[in-house]
C-alpha cells in the first residue's frame, strides 16, 4: 500500500459520492464486477487500482456525474477534482 493507492482510493470515494443520488460501493463494484469488498479495499488504500479498472469506473461514473471519463481519470491520477 502506497500513499497514491491511498489519495486514488480517497479520490474514488469521493467522485463516488458525488453521484447524484451517492452511488454506494456494492452498486459500484456490481457494475465492476468485483466484490464491494474490493471498492473498499481500494477507497482505503490497502488496494491498488489498476488501469483497466480505473478505465472501468469512470466508465461507470460517467453516467452519474457532470464530467467526461477523461475528466474523472485525470481527477483520480490527480488525486484531486478536476471542473470542466
Amino acid at each position: 500500500m502506497t500513499d497514491t493507492d491511498k489519495t486514488h482510493g480517497a479520490t474514488l470515494r469521493a467522485l463516488r459520492l458525488q453521484c447524484s443520488p451517492p452511488m454506494r460501493q456494492g452498486a459500484l463494484a456490481e457494475r465492476l464486477n468485483i466484490t464491494q469488498s474490493t471498492i473498499s479495499q481500494i477507497e482505503r488504500g490497502s488496494r491498488g487500482l489498476s488501469v483497466p479498472m480505473l478505465k472501468a469506473a469512470a466508465a461507470v461514473l460517467v453516467c452519474h456525474l457532470p464530467m467526461t471519463e477523461e475528466q474523472i481519470i485525470v481527477s483520480i491520477v490527480l488525486c484531486r477534482e478536476v471542473t470542466s
